[in-house]
């Protein structure tokens, strides 16, 4: 059978690949282990309609397979949208924000580099699917980033092409709001004939809104808990040094949050020097984004250490996660580097920016190794972590949790079974 996954599998933020890779390996496995079925072709569909990374100008456009590639928009597109953004911002304070988002969705419809682009790269995917499968992570969001026409294009040419489309694992960003324009564009991409299955890694509630009254939602664990296995790289033994996740400087300032780039360098800099006092061994790393590496490259610089303290940007998530699994124990900020640890039953304290963290660490049962910044003070932090290193994971929790995931993809793995022997 043939199951086209989508995902964000070429991100710079490589810990997206983790979801991807991980729902992978679970379907495969459970399609096996229920049902005897081995011949399972898998579709990459990027949902940012990528690939492959081609060129280190993204300006650049290009032909791969028969379709037009840009990363980017065009000037002018780009231009626009500046301009629409403008608008949308002015809007929102004179309470006429659906207006400019109206406008917004029509230029999304009519540039080259978006819907139309979009839709033939869709359209070329799912032709020898049986089945769309959405894999996870936090796309129900429109305030920050804006996936909802990207996920309505999917539903629209599935439901066209009589396609089931499962939503595995998903999480929310904001809440869910009738009135906002944007809300509804993602309630029609999930409100469908054509959607079977919709679990949630988060926000149970929330999801079930946009789900409405089809059918009921869980909650499930994020498929990357599984990382280690669908990877095959388990933790490394005898580890000792602590892994320290960075991330961008204006991170937070796009939440509304006062804590810039020098805030962050001055925080990571006395975690390091926490680190030092206390006799740890320790060493940054990033995810993959351009951005975070360009932060450590100045923190290093302000501790005046080696620059060998700060590992190399990787390009693959499965250096990535080789980098992950030597450390004893994680203080990051990114979440999927926290969940790829969990997979190896490496702790982490993850330093909040947004609150997804928060949920992944609640649903987990660890709420307190996720901080928030009124408490990110270095001393507090390497506590926590400390805290952590010595706990590690209660056992049956730990276990339960994963069991979750497996669970998600039981729910529609007969569904799917059904498919493959008509």
């Amino acid at each position: 059978m043939n199951i086209a996954i989508c995902g964000f599998m070429l991100s710079d933020n490589l810990g997206d690949n983790f979801i991807y890779v991980s729902i992978s390996y679970l379907l495969r496995k459970e399609l096996k282990r229920k049902h005897n079925i081995s011949d399972v072709n898998i579709i990459s569909v990027d949902l940012f309609a990528k690939d492959r990374f081609l060129t280190s100008d993204h300006s650049n456009r290009k032909k791969v397979d028969g379709l037009s590639y840009s990363r980017d928009l065009t000037k002018i597109e780009d231009a626009s949208y500046c301009f629409h953004k403008v608008i949308i911002k002015a809007a929102n304070k004179l309470g006429f924000a659906n207006a400019a988002q109206k406008m917004q969705h029509n230029l999304w419809q009519k540039s080259y580099n978006c819907r139309p682009r979009h839709e033939k790269y869709f359209r070329e995917k799912f032709k020898n699917a049986d089945a769309v499968i959405i894999a996870g992570g936090g796309l129900f969001e429109y305030i920050y980033n804006e996936y909802q026409e990207m996920l309505c294009l999917i539903r629209e040419i599935a439901e066209e092409m009589g396609l089931p489309v499962i939503y595995n694992a998903v999480g929310c960003v904001g809440d869910y709001n009738p009135n906002d324009f944007r809300c509804a564009i993602m309630k029609k991409a999930v409100y469908a004939d054509c959607v079977k299955y919709v679990s949630a890694r988060d926000s149970v509630e929330t999801v079930q809104q946009y789900v409405g009254d089809k059918f009921k939602v869980k909650q499930v664990a994020d498929a990357a808990v599984w990382s280690s296995e669908a990877y095959g790289i388990p933790a490394m033994e005898n580890r000792t040094k602590i892994g320290i996740g960075l991330i961008r400087g204006n991170s937070l300032l796009g939440y509304n949050v006062a804590f810039d780039e020098e805030s962050w360098i001055k925080l990571f800099c006395n975690i390091a020097r926490e680190l030092e006092k206390r006799g740890y061994e320790y060493e940054f790393f990033c995810n993959g984004y351009k951005n975070d590496y360009a932060l450590g490259k100045k923190i290093v610089a302000r501790l005046g250490i080696d620059s060998s303290a700060l590992v190399d940007c990787p390009t693959q998530p499965d250096v990535l996660l080789r980098t992950i699994s030597q450390y004893r124990a994680l203080i990051t900020c990114r979440m999927h580097s926290a969940i790829a640890a969990y997979s190896m039953g490496i702790p982490t304290v993850i330093l909040s920016w947004n609150d997804k963290v928060d949920k992944f660490m609640r649903f987990i049962g660890y709420p307190k190794r996720a901080v928030r910044v009124e408490n990110f003070k270095a001393d507090y932090i390497v506590d926590l972590m400390e805290n952590a290193a010595q706990e590690g994971f209660e056992p049956e929790q730990y276990n339960r949790i994963r069991a979750s995931a497996v669970e998600s993809v039981d729910d529609y793995v007969d569904f799917l079974a059904q498919i493959a022997k008509k």
